[in-house]
């Protein structure tokens, strides 16, 4: 026997209990985000929010609140706590930077699409927030002025 049954298991490590720290680390960050995807589907799904409204509301949220938001994140944040977290920061740029010039290169080159084409195409790519492109497939992808028509489906269309 190794000792009362409240003393520590020898099994675990420091390396273990700094893993199981991690993870719940990711998981408290992520279980906000989850929950707000879960509300969103059953909004959708229940038809609380319907489609014909979504562009302004895309648009309220990225271009106004989740500024905002990071704004007062960073703000309310000790320097000490911002500092700790560059080097995961510098690595997601990087990757993040290295995947965007990979997928420009590649549809440059091998698809032969044009400049703007290809940045629209591996901003998609590269960067997680931009997923709301209007690329919906290779073919229909274009870079046009705000006055042209979308050409994303409209809901009567669907």
């Amino acid at each position: 026997m190794h000792g009362s049954p409240l003393s520590p298991n020898p099994a675990v490590t420091r390396v273990g209990l700094f893993a199981m720290m991690l993870v719940m680390d990711a998981v408290t960050a992520l279980a906000p985000v989850f929950f707000a995807l879960a509300v969103g589907y059953a909004a959708g799904r229940f038809r609380i929010i319907d489609n014909i409204h979504v562009d302004g509301l895309n648009t309220l949220v990225m271009k106004i609140a989740l500024p905002l938001l990071l704004f007062t994140i960073l703000a309310g944040a000790r320097r000490a706590d911002v500092v700790e977290h560059g080097a995961l920061a510098a690595v997601a740029l990087l990757v993040m930077g290295v995947t965007y010039l990979a997928v420009v290169v590649l549809q440059r080159t091998a698809n032969r699409r044009d400049t703007a084409v290809a940045a629209v195409q591996a901003l998609t790519v590269a960067f997680p927030n931009t997923g709301r492109s209007p690329c919906r497939s290779p073919n229909r992808c274009s870079v046009r002025p705000a006055s042209s028509p979308s050409p994303c489906p409209s809901p009567s269309e669907r």
